[in-house]
């Protein structure tokens, strides 16, 4: 049981995360692709530029003999600008600034020096579906994307466009097939998707162009600082630094209170956070703003849906349809949310119901994937849905589909030896739904039981089994067995399978070679490595091996072909597997089936299920019930002491833990959590002026970590977090 780390589910919670986990993918269409010719031509390589500053690069392109079009933010920041040809031999000087449109996101600049002016096109001109091209430089290095317009807003003409893009994109013109500007990137990328300004922007700033503004002083102004500010919260919501992109995004909101984008992306940021009121706040402010905007309506019901408010979801999810009618994320996560709600009537006894909903659900995905058919998601949606009204033929075809286009294409072959073939015959994706997709790994125990982690199959709701290569899929009868302390469950299964051998976990020592199969993202995968450590008290395997969400569950075969260990967990840079002899002991005390439902109404399973998710709330009023039925029960209060410390409840984590302790005086992670929980205590006190106290509890928190790095010598976390506190009482002796 390790409370602090990180479990390998698969969980798409529905909408939000699709929104702001979006990476560049390559367009793969099946349509036939635009002519070369129209995608790289030596005039348009002539009419790019380069724009370099301390804060990063863009694109920028002529529009005059003199005058670039670009993004405000890419020249909004202070200091020296540079404009440079695609070969870098060349640069011009720039004279300053002649026209900017804020809500554009559109700056003209006037040029000491002429280049090839790019053709502009009326952008009323383009059409869903049309080829695209986009000069740009990722990199710093001069490059042609191609992709296709997915939609086109209603309300200001804004173009959907997918294609590959990065942040040096921005400012690029969109070119048609005829290499003529119809749109110019900006940075407002959401989903699967990036936005592009219409070229009637760029003619309207050549109309109204005024006199010549000095850069630095145009570079002042609070709509552009404001810009500025959005351009690195863009680049740091990108990089995964979340709580730096909501400082930005303050800013830019506090120089410009009617910056709907700035709120927009800020609600992004907040929800990684896991602010999720905050985050339905941003986005309420941004449509109070910008009303016709269909994103901020399409985010905040996605959030809303992760929360389980699934009414007032599809409320918001039906107006960003109703506003964009090609919305596909919308759409997708629209049926995402119809799955759920046939779940919930399901479970209700409310069959007729359910296979309506479920139904509903296929039909938006169906809409989705007429629009996007390569938005990987839905595949997965639609499969799920299929299964649950026993299309397990169209499941797998969805499954494929998904898999396809989630496979990185540069991947290396993996060469596999005969114990990993037969492995992989014997192990099996497993698949569930409650609310979101969650996806593991189980493998072979007996003929027609298989073993996985209770955390991938704890939340209520169907589980299927899929073997992959053999094109099957399996309903799961019920358990007969589980451990949570462990994270292990055994699944009688509606098929017959080949089972893994058991070695012995005690036999196992530092450097053993070992090979993990399972299918992280979904996706078969073999990874290869060795046993860095053994936990003392419980035999956990401590492993430097790269694994991945969905390798929960995967079997951890030795150099023999032998199973021993299940992996768990991953707490970077490395992985966790419980002993193969937990399972085997596990095995050897198989009850008669119990069914999925009931083995969920267990308030300990539902306890530890919302704890994985990060429920901690719910998790602790589960717990509450599950002592109440067995009040020697060490592992519940152990967990429970860890989610009051994750909701900063130090003073509960401390009795918790110290129940855990008098029940198993072998549990590292409550000595672990009961010293973190102290340490705080203690800088609290600090803080209040009472160091007598403060000392008392970080020595304390000392002796805990310490007795925790007894049972665990090579958890270096703790070991870090014990210097920490050192340091705290040097400097508290100091003071």
């Amino acid at each position: 049981m390790k409370h602090s780390s990180k479990f390998l589910f698969f969980f798409l919670a529905l909408g939000f995360l699709l929104s702001c986990a979006r990476t560049p993918q390559q367009l793969t269409s099946e349509k036939p692709v635009a002519p070369i010719k129209f995608l790289a031509p030596e005039k348009t390589r002539d009419s790019i530029v380069l724009i370099e500053s301390e804060n990063g690069s863009g694109t920028g392109f002529f529009v005059t003999p003199d005058k670039i079009a670009t993004n405000i933010h890419v020249i909004a920041h202070s200091g020296p600008i540079f404009v440079k040809s695609s070969d870098k031999e060349k640069n011009w000087a720039i004279e300053g600034v002649i026209a900017f449109d804020a809500k554009s996101n559109l700056a003209l600049l006037k040029l000491a020096g002429e280049g090839v002016p790019l053709p502009l096109e009326d952008s009323d001109t383009a059409k869903i579906g049309d080829f695209i091209s986009i000069p740009n430089y990722p990199d710093g290095e001069f490059k042609v994307t191609g992709g296709s317009i997915q939609s086109i807003q209603k309300s200001n003409k804004w173009l959907r466009i997918k294609a590959t893009t990065t942040k040096e994109s921005n400012g690029s013109p969109v070119l048609n097939s005829k290499g003529q500007v119809i749109a110019v990137v900006v940075p407002y990328g959401v989903g699967s998707y990036n936005y592009a300004i219409p070229s009637s922007a760029i003619g309207a700033l050549l109309d109204k162009s005024v006199p010549v503004e000095p850069l630095a002083e145009w570079q002042q102004g609070k709509h552009v600082r404001a810009k500025s500010y959005y351009g690195l919260g863009k680049e740091k919501l990108d990089a995964k630094n979340y709580a730096g992109a909501v400082a930005d995004f303050d800013k830019a909101i506090e120089l410009n209170p009617r910056y709907a984008r700035a709120y927009y992306e800020r609600g992004r940021a907040q929800a990684y956070l896991g602010d999720y009121d905050s985050a339905i706040d941003s986005c309420t402010r941004a449509i109070r703003v910008d009303p016709k905007d269909a994103d901020p309506y399409y985010t905040r019901g996605s959030i809303k849906a992760q929360l389980g408010e699934y009414t007032e979801a599809t409320v918001d999810l039906n107006k960003a349809i109703e506003l964009d009618p090609e919305h596909v994320d919308a759409y997708s996560n629209r049926g995402a949310i119809k799955l759920s709600f046939g779940e919930s009537e399901s479970l209700r006894g409310n069959a007729k119901k359910a296979q309506r909903l479920y139904e509903a659900a296929i039909t938006d995905c169906n809409k989705a994937l007429e629009i996007d058919p390569e938005h990987a998601n839905t595949y997965m949606f639609r499969g799920v849905a299929k299964l649950v009204v026993d299309n397990l033929e169209g499941a797998v075809l969805d499954f494929d589909r998904f898999n396809h286009l989630n496979s990185p294409e540069d991947a290396d072959a993996k060469t596999v030896d005969l114990e990993s073939e037969n492995a992989g015959d014997s192990t099996v994706r497993l698949i569930s739904w409650m609310g979101g997709f969650s996806s593991g790994t189980g493998f072979f125990v007996d003929n027609d039981k298989i073993v996985t982690n209770l955390h991938v199959v704890a939340e209520p709701g169907p589980v299927f089994a899929m073997h992959d290569s053999k094109r099957q899929v399996w309903s799961v009868e019920g358990i007969t067995a589980f451990d949570v302390k462990n994270d292990l469950v055994i699944l009688k299964i509606a098929g017959e399978g080949v089972p893994l051998s058991l070695g012995n976990s005690d036999a196992v020592g530092k450097g053993d070679a070992i090979t993990v199969i399972g299918y992280p993202g979904g996706i078969y995968n073999i990874a290869t490595g060795n046993i860095h450590d053994i936990r003392i008290g419980d035999r956990r395997l401590k492993m430097n091996v790269k694994i991945a969400r969905g390798n929960s569950g995967s079997p951890v075969i030795n150099s023999s072909g032998q199973v021993i260990g299940i992996a768990t967990s991953i707490i970077n840079p490395y992985s966790y597997a419980s002993p193969s002899n937990a399972l085997r002991g596990l095995l050897t005390r198989s009850a008669p089936i119990e069914s999925l439902e009931q083995w969920h109404k267990r308030d300990r399973n539902r306890a530890y299920a919302k704890y994985v998710h990060g429920q901690y709330k719910d998790a602790i009023a589960n717990f509450d019930k599950a002592i109440q039925l067995n009040p020697d029960d060490a592992d519940a209060y152990s967990y429970r002491g860890a989610a009051k410390l994750k909701l900063d409840d130090f003073e509960g984590t401390l009795l918790d833990c110290n129940r855990a302790i008098q029940l198993n005086p072998e549990d590292a992670d409550a000595y672990s959590n009961r010293g973190q929980a102290q340490f705080r205590l203690g800088a609290a006190e600090f803080r209040r002026g009472n160091a007598k106290k403060a000392q008392e509890l970080y020595e304390a928190a000392i002796e805990d970590y310490t007795q925790a790095i007894r049972l665990n010598p090579e958890d270096k976390e703790v070991v870090n977090k014990r210097g920490a506190v050192k340091s705290a009482l040097t400097a508290l002796h100091g003071r």
